[in-house]
């Protein structure tokens, strides 16, 4: 998208002639910014649940969550600047917003219009630094992180590799119960024709057609008992109440009424996010609604048990508009309900 483009998708929801300054005289200059990224007036909501707006917000899901402000030193038009209300409510602004994981960055108008290089230039290092990790980085740190990708990504070959051979194993078992019951059903039917000879032989009135075995019953048999040694695992359940398991879940939107109970719960996915700059690597799978949504319920697999659900979380955007069962005790962070997983019986697409 060009900044043209944009400008004429948002311009009424621009506050202040700064703001479309700073898009001429900053955003056009800064080399790969994708306007298609960024979001003018996004709402949030503070601890007190009041709905507040952000001039802009840049967020590239995994890479980038940048808030943008442009500010006026007299936003009342008094002529003497901020009030002690004023730089509360401007404080606890600020704080909402990085509590809730954004990258803040405010810019003065006047900055915005005399020195829009002197804006650029911090621009260009906080992109480089939300993007690419911390500034200055040594080699050995990217070298210790590469080191850890690798292993992880050893690990998870292995645990295939392992469940490769288990299924391999399982299979042969499958055949060689099969080979037997084929083998039996042979003996079977040959006794069952030799007692038949006998007993027309002795008798003479009974009809040889009235006491041979019914194939067909024979090979129902045998595809019952095949069928029965390949059944596929089930996810997990608690009971067979509503939201006992994924055969008969509660809907995500039902969530927040079931806090620290033990429930299966089913929503589509419209975000998959993994923040490495996060302590503990969390990935997020929003169920319902999108981040900052309040009324989103959130899937945490924290980073030490990633590989589990690898395969799963392989399929990237394919897992997005897609709808999953995960279950586990629903518990609240900050006011929003999640699961937490820790085990692959917990999710199924």
């Amino acid at each position: 998208m060009t900044p043209e483009n944009w400008l004429s998708q948002n311009a009424e929801k621009l506050g202040s002639p700064f703001e479309k300054m700073f898009i001429k005289q900053v955003l056009t200059h800064l080399p790969g910014f994708d306007f298609s990224h960024l979001q003018a007036q996004t709402p949030f909501h503070d601890i007190d649940g009041q709905q507040r707006y952000c001039d802009f917000t840049y967020e590239v899901p995994g890479r980038c969550k940048l808030v943008i402000e442009i500010d006026g030193f007299d936003k009342r038009g008094t002529g003497f600047g901020m009030t002690h209300e004023d730089f509360l409510d401007w404080q606890r602004r600020h704080a909402a917003l990085v509590s809730q994981g954004w990258d803040v960055l405010r810019f003065a108008n006047r900055d915005v219009r005399d020195q829009p290089e002197r804006c650029l230039q911090y621009l260009s290092l906080v992109m480089k630094q939300t993007q690419h990790g911390q500034l200055n980085r040594s080699d050995q740190d990217t070298l210790g992180e590469l080191q850890k990708s690798l292993k992880g990504a050893q690990a998870a070959l292995e645990s295939a590799q392992q469940k490769s051979e288990n299924l391999e194993g399982a299979l042969h078992g499958a055949h060689k119960h099969v080979y037997t019951l084929n083998r039996e059903t042979r003996t079977l039917k040959t006794a069952v024709w030799a007692f038949a000879f006998v007993i027309v032989a002795a008798l003479g009135i009974f009809t040889v057609k009235d006491i041979f075995l019914d194939r067909n019953q024979v090979a129902s048999f045998t595809q019952s008992v095949s069928s029965d040694q390949a059944r596929p695992l089930q996810p997990r359940a608690y009971s067979g109440a509503v939201g006992g398991s994924c055969a008969n879940p509660i809907s995500w939107e039902q969530a927040s009424r079931h806090i620290g109970e033990k429930k299966a719960l089913i929503g589509p996915v419209v975000q998959v996010t993994t923040r490495e700059d996060v302590n503990g690597s969390p990935t997020f799978i929003t169920l319902g609604a999108a981040f900052p949504d309040p009324s989103r319920f959130a899937v945490v697999i924290w980073g030490s048990d990633r590989s589990k659900f690898q395969s799963t979380l392989n399929m990237g955007n394919g897992l997005l508009n897609r709808e999953v069962c995960v279950v586990g005790e629903i518990g609240e962070y900050q006011g929003q309900p999640q699961i937490i997983l820790t085990e692959p019986d917990q999710l199924a697409l």
